[in-house]
C-alpha cells in the first residue's frame, strides 16, 4: 500500500491504499513558506484521522515550495513524526503534476492554481523549470496573480459598485483597510486568489475578460523559452485556474503554434495510479 499527498496553497488531497481499495480525503492547503510546523501538523492530522495506515509502506508528498532543500526538509521532518516507520519522499508539486499528466512521455507541464509553475519534463524528471519568484513577485497566470490584478483595480476604484461590493465580501475587508490587511495576513496567496476566482467567474464581462487574458499571456511570455523547447510535445496544465480557463489557454497556445494537452483540475488520483503502475 502507498500514500500520496498533493498539497497546494488552497487544498491538500490525500490518497492511500492500493488498486482494489483506496481512501481519499481533501483538506486545507499546506504551504511551508507561509505555515509553521503546528499549522502543517494540524492539516495532516485532519487528513489522516480515522484512516488505517498500518499497511502503508511508502508515502510521496508533492507540495508547493518543496523543490528547495530547506522547505522540503521542514515538511519531511513533520511527515516523519506522523509516519515513523514509512519510507517518505518529499517532492515539488510541479514534479507531481508532470508525472500525473505526462506519465512516461516528455512534455511541457504547468500548474495554474493558487500559484503557478512550469517545466519541461523528460518522461521521468524535470529537465528544466520556470524561474519562479513566488506570490509577491511572480506566479504569473495563477489565481493569486489574477487576484492581485483585481486587487489593484479595486483599490484604484476601477471596479463597478457591484464588482467592488463582491470584492469586499470575498476579501473580508473594506477597501480602505484592504492593503494593510493583506500585508499582515499569514496566507496572503489564498486570500488574494479569491479575487482571482471572482474574475474567472465573471470572465464574460469585458473588463475581466481582458484582465484574465492579459494574466494568462503574461504566464506564456514568462515561459516562452520553455514553450519553444517543448516543440511538438503536448502542453499539459493542472489546477483550478487552468481547468476553468482551458478554452482561453488553448486559444493562446494555438496562436503560438503549440499543442494543448490535458487540462486537469485534480491530479492526485492520476498521481496515485502513476506510483501504483510505474517503478521509479
Amino acid at each position: 500500500m502507498i500514500g500520496i499527498f498533493e498539497a497546494g496553497g488552497t487544498k491538500t488531497e490525500f490518497i492511500s491504499g492500493n488498486a482494489e481499495n483506496l481512501v481519499q480525503r481533501t483538506g486545507p492547503g499546506i504551504h511551508p513558506m507561509f505555515m509553521d510546523e503546528e499549522a502543517i501538523s494540524s492539516v495532516l492530522k485532519e487528513l489522516t484521522v480515522g484512516v488505517d495506515l498500518n499497511g502503508v509502506k511508502e508515502i510521496w508528498f508533492y507540495g508547493a515550495s518543496c523543490a528547495g532543500h530547506e522547505l522540503a526538509g521542514k515538511v519531511r521532518k513533520i511527515m516523519e513524526g506522523f509516519f515513523p516507520s514509512v519510507r517518505i519522499w518529499v517532492e515539488s508539486d510541479l514534479l507531481g503534476t508532470a508525472r500525473a499528466l505526462c506519465g512516461r512521455a516528455p512534455g511541457f507541464a504547468a500548474i495554474l492554481g493558487t500559484g503557478s509553475n512550469a517545466c519541461l519534463y523528460d518522461g521521468r524528471d524535470i529537465s528544466r523549470g520556470m524561474l519562479s519568484f513566488g506570490f509577491w513577485l511572480g506566479d504569473e497566470g495563477s489565481g493569486g496573480y489574477i487576484g492581485k490584478a483585481v486587487f489593484r483595480a479595486w483599490l484604484k476604484g476601477e471596479l463597478t459598485s457591484e464588482q467592488s461590493s463582491e470584492a469586499e465580501s470575498l476579501f473580508g475587508s473594506e477597501r480602505e483597510t484592504a492593503l494593510q490587511s493583506i500585508l499582515e495576513d499569514r496566507k496572503p496567496n489564498a486570500r488574494i486568489a479569491r479575487l482571482g476566482g471572482m474574475a474567472i467567474r465573471r470572465k464574460a464581462e469585458p473588463f475581466f475578460s481582458s484582465l484574465v487574458r492579459k494574466c494568462l499571456n503574461d504566464f506564456l511570455e514568462e515561459n516562452k523559452e520553455l514553450l519553444s523547447e517543448a516543440g511538438a510535445h503536448f502542453c499539459h496544465f493542472s489546477g483550478s485556474v487552468a481547468f476553468y480557463l482551458k478554452e482561453e489557454i488553448s486559444e493562446l497556445l494555438y496562436a503560438k503554434g503549440l499543442k494543448p494537452g490535458v487540462f486537469a483540475d485534480r491530479t492526485a488520483e492520476r498521481l496515485f495510479h502513476y506510483h501504483l503502475t510505474q517503478a521509479i
